[in-house]
């Protein structure tokens, strides 16, 4: 239980961080947008200015380097912004990764967890079970117990009397005889 508490927590934090990466990705493809415009716009400049020095009517070609050195710098400084959002946008998916392995495994550990509740209930229930098939056996036992000394008594009981009606017997057998010897 407190597993899974502490990585619920991991993965809220993970989304959180999310929540940042996702608004930095959206910046780098504005800057990848950026880029790709800003290196079509070079080619457009370099080609003026060829053209420029192969036929001065064309243009001032040092109006079109200037520009063209001002989209250069631009160029750079994009480049440079896109490769720093680069690394973070990949920290991001790895990030993202992350969340993704740590909700498998939170989900691994909640249904583990409802399979060993599941079992306890099982395993309660067999033991439960078990303890009152014995306590069944036991009452069963003791009924035959308690019978078979019931007839214990009542056969000692008829064995006393007849061992008293035999003692009488053989007393009046005694007698008799007695009586016919004399």
């Amino acid at each position: 239980e407190g597993e899974i508490e502490a990585q619920e927590g991991r993965l809220l934090q993970l989304r959180e961080r999310l929540e940042v990466y996702h608004s930095m990705k959206e910046k780098y493809e504005r800057l990848m947008c950026e880029v790709h415009s800003l290196e079509s716009e070079k080619q457009a400049l370099a080609s003026e200015l060829e053209k420029a020095q192969v036929d001065p009517t064309k243009g001032c070609s040092v109006a079109i380097k200037r520009k063209l050195e001002k989209v250069e710098e631009s160029l750079a400084r994009a480049r440079s912004e896109t490769r720093k959002h680069q690394q973070m946008y990949r920290q991001a998916e790895q990030e993202a990764q992350k969340c993704k392995v740590l909700e498998r495994k939170i989900q691994d550990l909640k249904h583990a967890k409802v399979a060993l509740i599941k079992k306890q209930r099982e395993d309660a229930a067999r033991h439960k079970e078990f303890t009152n098939q014995k306590t069944r056996e036991i009452q069963a036992l003791k009924r035959k117990e308690k019978n078979a000394d019931k007839k214990i008594s009542k056969m000692e009981a008829d064995c006393q009397k007849y061992k008293s009606n035999l003692e009488r017997s053989r007393s009046q057998c005694e007698k008799l005889s007695d009586k016919l010897k004399q």
